[in-house]
């Protein structure tokens, strides 16, 4: 409620403003369920803290601060669990590395970030919300064809971008293109894992035939990620490298509006003076082209 500076759900306790000092001063628990099993403490802003214990009404949570950090500016906090096995100076080394690059294509999208990771029995993958993700603690820093399932999600809560219904391959293509540009900006990877890491997503990309849908993953988005390299290679070679995919990003997240290739190829003509024959809807496999309004 609104006087409450602390909620609890059925397994999460989220704490107003990051100011876990509240918990025993303004705290709205039901308490009328009896003993109450905490898994998870997410404050929402600044740092993060966890508890799990057993606890009985009027019992106080015990709280233990996790590992945070500040990187080109953006402030970062992981909270997980106790006893579980999650990295978190793995991934605060990993943002060290990232983040600058992130922040320097697109400087005031992500002032914060609150990284919550769990094992098992969580959902074993990632999910991003504004200013903040879940990470399963099993998922590595960084696979082995050179993507990241933390910096795609990172991307994701960056650019806050939704897509109109069918397009979602742009906004997947995106988190997923600069999750292995990031890396190899950040100099994670070399120059030949970066080319190689491309290639990789080429090759998978043949598995889709389609890449409008309701939903992309695996190989649409694999094919998505290829559209975009395309794309980039296109603005470089006929802008002399004065336009990038880079520039298109920030143009779309500035406007904040739903995507889809009709709106990226808008943004490519006002950057470059001219349409991109990638997003023409003739090359984009299983996407149909908008009605025209009577």
């Amino acid at each position: 409620g609104a006087d409450c500076d602390v909620a609890l759900g059925d397994d999460v306790l989220v704490a107003r403003d990051g100011d876990l000092s509240r918990v025993t001063e303004h705290a709205c628990f039901d308490f009328d369920r009896g003993a109450i099993e905490i898994d998870l403490v997410i404050a929402l802003r600044g740092d993060t803290a966890t508890v799990r214990p057993q606890r009985t009404a009027g019992a106080r949570p015990k709280l233990e601060s996790l590992a945070d950090g500040v990187f080109a500016g953006v402030r970062v906090a992981v909270a997980a669990p106790e006893g579980q096995d999650v990295r978190r100076m793995d991934i605060l080394a990993l943002l060290n590395w990232a983040l600058p690059e992130l922040v320097d294509i697109l400087p005031d999208a992500l002032p914060r970030l609150t990284i919550v990771s769990a094992g098992d029995p969580m959902w074993r993958g990632g999910l991003s919300a504004p200013a903040s993700l879940f990470l399963h603690a099993s998922r590595p820093m960084i696979s082995e064809n050179a993507t990241s399932t933390l910096l795609h999600e990172v991307m994701h809560t960056a650019l806050g971008l939704r897509a109109v219904p069918g397009y979602d391959w742009i906004i997947e293509g995106f988190a997923e293109y600069y999750s292995i540009e990031l890396l190899h900006r950040g100099r994670a990877i070399s120059n030949d894992r970066h080319k190689t890491a491309f290639e990789d997503q080429a090759e998978w990309s043949r598995k889709s035939r389609t890449l409008c849908g309701r939903a992309s993953g695996g190989p649409r988005t694999a094919l998505g990620v290829t559209v975009l390299a395309a794309l980039d290679k296109d603005l470089r070679q006929r802008t002399r490298g004065k336009v990038i995919l880079d520039d298109l990003l920030q143009s779309l997240v500035r406007e904040q509006t739903r995507v889809d290739a009709e709106l990226m190829n808008t943004h490519v003509e006002r950057l470059t003076g001219a349409r991109s024959a990638v997003l023409e809807i003739s090359n984009l496999p299983g996407c149909e082209p908008k009605p025209i309004a009577n």
